[in-house]
Order: structure tokens, then sequence, then C-alpha cells
């Protein structure tokens, strides 16, 4: 189990953390046949987003007009920011013969001289992220992205203090393919509902390859384990893997699959949270529509069924989602999100005499702003809206959060 929307936003707000430098500003290369400049666009705001997507667009650009030195002065600065130095200076050392003399040549053989002050070849395979804030919270639950509300809503607010910290382990790294290993922890400290404090361990494996510069396939596989109010909450273990295909000019369709078995404790907040137990499958589409450099639309659906030892607690759920993203000048990052998330309880709930259903709409936006390549922060608002045909799982929540980012 995740954190509930908490979540959402600082799953929304890392993901934005997670933009690398953007390279010095250089001309655009001369006009070209359309499908290798959209190409080869798609692949320089992927590159400056630091995504590992970017290499199948500036790749199949290359493929089109293989002396063309903006394309190898990207490919060169991708292998360079993966830490694949040999990659990096042969595409490098092809920028500055295609095109000598140019601001393409001079950027490249600044790169070339950085491997080779810091002696490049000894790799970077590792990266730790932190983050800590404050967020007001006016309705206190404990609410988790792909699992169900636990039984009973405090509907009380309070402020509380978040902290975050995320490190990565490169296990394999090759020109098509990565493996790395994961942990990551996340803390909340309530003001005065200490009883609702969140401690969550999450530790994972992830791996992915490109099969064709149109296709990436990726498997993750993750171990969470939840504490609240300082007492065991749940254990779970998921596995999810995902193909995307890359269609051209920037569009691209992610298939996701999920599996998670979750075992569920008993607290004294939470009595009968352990008939909650059980497996939830998912499966979704994601797909990407690039309206410009510097804008990108999300749009997906999802449908989960839950199998929990209780019938009253299985579900089927339907869940379509939107999201905006955009790139601000100034080091400025815009997300805004939206969520429909319907579900149809199978079971009579021994409390109310008949079957669950709830119909829950989200929307979040944040900003985040960087003042250097590892620091920043980021402003965010969520609304929650769930309406049930239960009273007791009727109800309205506003986050509202402040987070400061470090990345070493």
């Amino acid at each position: 189990m995740k954190r509930g929307t908490a979540g959402v936003i600082i799953f929304l707000l890392f993901i934005s953390f997670q933009l690398a430098d953007a390279a010095d500003e250089i001309p655009m290369a001369q006009s070209r046949p359309g499908e290798q400049r959209s190409d080869l666009d798609q692949g320089i705001r992927l590159n400056q987003m630091n995504s590992t997507d970017a290499d199948r667009y500036l790749k199949r650009a290359l493929s089109v007009e293989p002396s063309d030195p903006r394309t190898n002065l990207e490919l060169g600065i991708f292998y360079f920011n993966r830490q694949i130095f040999a990659e990096a200076a042969d595409y490098f050392e092809s920028t500055k013969e295609l095109a000598p003399g140019s601001a393409y040549a001079r950027q490249a053989g600044e790169y070339l001289e950085k491997m080779q002050d810091s002696g490049a070849r000894h790799q970077k395979r590792w990266s730790l992220s932190v983050a800590a804030g404050e967020q007001y919270d006016s309705n206190v639950t404990i609410s988790g992205s792909n699992s169900p509300l636990p039984e009973g809503i405090s509907r009380k607010s309070d402020w509380k203090n978040l902290f975050y910290l995320n490190g990565r382990v490169v296990l394999l790294r090759t020109e098509k393919a990565e493996a790395s290993a994961g942990y990551s922890f996340f803390k909340t400290v309530h003001y005065k509902l200490h009883d609702f404090n969140i401690a969550q361990n999450l530790a994972d494996i992830t791996y992915s390859c490109n099969l064709n510069p149109a296709v990436r396939v990726g498997g993750t596989y993750r171990f969470e384990y939840i504490l609240v109010g300082g007492s065991d909450y749940d254990m779970a273990h998921a596995i999810a893997p995902s193909v995307t295909i890359a269609e051209g000019r920037g569009f691209s369709t992610e298939l996701q699959f999920h599996y998670k078995y979750t075992r569920f404790k008993d607290g004294a907040l939470f009595i009968g949270n352990r008939e909650r137990s059980g497996q939830n499958l998912l499966a979704g589409v994601v797909q990407t529509v690039p309206v410009s450099d510097a804008v990108r639309i999300e749009i997906g659906y999802g449908y989960d069924k839950d199998l929990a030892e209780k019938d009253y607690w299985r579900y089927d759920g339907n869940k379509g989602f939107a999201s905006l993203h955009v790139t601000l000048p100034v080091r400025f990052f815009l997300s805004l999100y939206g969520e429909y998330y319907a579900k149809k309880y199978e079971g009579i709930s021994p409390a109310s005499g008949q079957a669950r259903k709830d119909k829950t709409a989200t929307m979040a936006a944040s900003v985040t702003r960087f003042f250097t390549d590892a620091f920043g922060v980021s402003l965010s608002e969520t609304y929650i809206n769930n309406r049930s045909n239960i009273d007791d799982f009727d109800y309205k929540r506003y986050l509202t959060t402040i987070l400061l980012h470090v990345r070493f």
C-alpha cells in the first residue's frame, strides 16, 4: 500500500524533480524531413528530462540522417548522463568531425574535457534524493493508491511533517538494457493525531531493455512494509511488468500490468483490517501525447480487481485519469492531474447491510522551482471527493503541501 493522495502528490513532485541539466542553448538544425525532425525534437525534450526513452527517438532520427551533428551531440549527452562514457565519447567525436568549428563541436569538446578531467571512465552507479516539508490535511485518514480505505474515517484536520528518502544503485547498464535496485523511506509526523503517523519502507528491483527502437519492455518487483502509529499496518509484495511502444512524432503507448499481494494487520484504530488481506490485479494503458517541446499530456485507463479475504472488501474498479506536464521558463515545472475512480464491492457490508459503491474524483496541481541543479522547492494542492452509498465512507478532503528537494 502506498500513502494515499499524498502519495500521488509526492509521486508527481519526484517525477518532476528528476529533471536533469538542460544542454546549453544551441541553434536548432536546419529543416529536414518531418519525421526525422519530429523524432529529434522529441529526443531532445526527453534528454533534457533525463528520460531513458530519449535514445529511441534520437537513434531513429540518426538512422534517417546520420550526418546531423545535433543528433550526434544529443546522443553523446544522453550516454554522458547515463555514465556510459565510451558510447558518449564516440558521439562527441562524431559531432566534432561533422561540424568543425560550430557551436555543436564546441559543446562536444567541453563534454570530452569534462570526461578527461574527472576521470569519467569511473562511472557513478548510485543516486540519492531527499525531500522534506509540511502538509495540511483537512480530513486525516489512511489511504493508499491501489488499495481500499481502512474502516473508519477520522474527519479531523491536522498539519504534519513529511520526509522522503530515495536511493538507487545501478546493477547493470548497457546501451540497450538497465537493471537497478532502490530503497525509499516515507515518514509523516502529525502535530496532533500521532496515531495516524505513517512510516513506509519500500524496496524494489527494476529491469528494462529496448527490444528495438520502437519497443521497450520492463518489469519491477517491490516489497513494502508500513507502520501506522508505530504499529504494523501492512506488508506487501508486488510485480509490475510493462511494455512501451513508440509510435513516432513523440507519441507513445504504455501497457501496464500489476499484481500485488498485501497482508494487512489489525490495530487499535483499524479493527478488522486483516479482513482486507488478499490479491489485487490491475491492467492499464497510458497514452502520451506531445503538444510541444515543453508540453506533454498523458491519458490513461486502468481496471483492477481486488480479491480480499472477505467478500465485502472485494471490488471491481475502473479508473480514468489525465495529466498535463509543462516545462516553464526559469526552471519552473508545472503538473496537473485529474482522476475518476469507481469501485463496486461484491459482498454486503455487515455495518450497513448493503454492498458498497464508491465514486472518487481527485484533482491535483503542483509547481516546482529549481534554484540549482541539486535543490528545488515544490508547492501542491489536492482535492478529493469520495461519494459513497455508505455514509461512513462519504467524505471530502483537501491537502496542501510544500516540499524542499535535495539531490546528490
